[in-house]
């Protein structure tokens, strides 16, 4: 069983970083970035602007970008919020305790109605109550 899971877990290490990767390549196919609605504004001055591009690492290659990212995100660093004017930590923190509280009554729903439908599909196998409490068959 040890051997099962670990194997799991390495498999899991390059998939997590296939998935990191392709999710900031897609961002960094949208078109412009946080800094380019500041552009439009007339009073913020084009040297705030290059300024903050290079505060954030903007004009950087989206390699380097890439590999910089994941070490702030073990850091804690997960950016700052423009919308909020706050470090994006603290949005996380505060709706921590709600989401997990929304996960755990969601896991707990889905085992509580999992296991009956189950026994049930068991004892009527073949039946029409077996076809529609399976969504598929392995």
């Amino acid at each position: 069983m040890t051997r099962f899971l670990l194997r799991r877990i390495l498999e899991t290490i390059p998939l997590l970083l296939l998935l990191s990767l392709l999710v900031f390549l897609l961002f960094e196919l949208i078109p412009g970035d946080f800094l380019t609605e500041m552009e439009l504004d007339p009073t913020i001055s084009p040297e705030t602007i290059r300024q903050l591009r290079e505060d954030y690492g903007l004009e950087q290659p989206f390699y380097t970008r890439y590999f910089i990212w994941p070490g702030q995100i073990l850091r804690g660093n997960l950016g700052y919020s423009f919308a909020q004017r706050r470090p994006a930590i603290d949005l996380v923190t505060e709706r921590l305790l709600n989401t997990s509280l929304l996960a755990l009554s969601s896991f707990i729903l889905a085992v509580l109605l999992s296991f009956p439908l189950g026994v049930l599909c068991a004892v009527f196998a073949g039946s029409w109550t077996d076809k529609t409490g399976l969504i598929s068959r392995s």
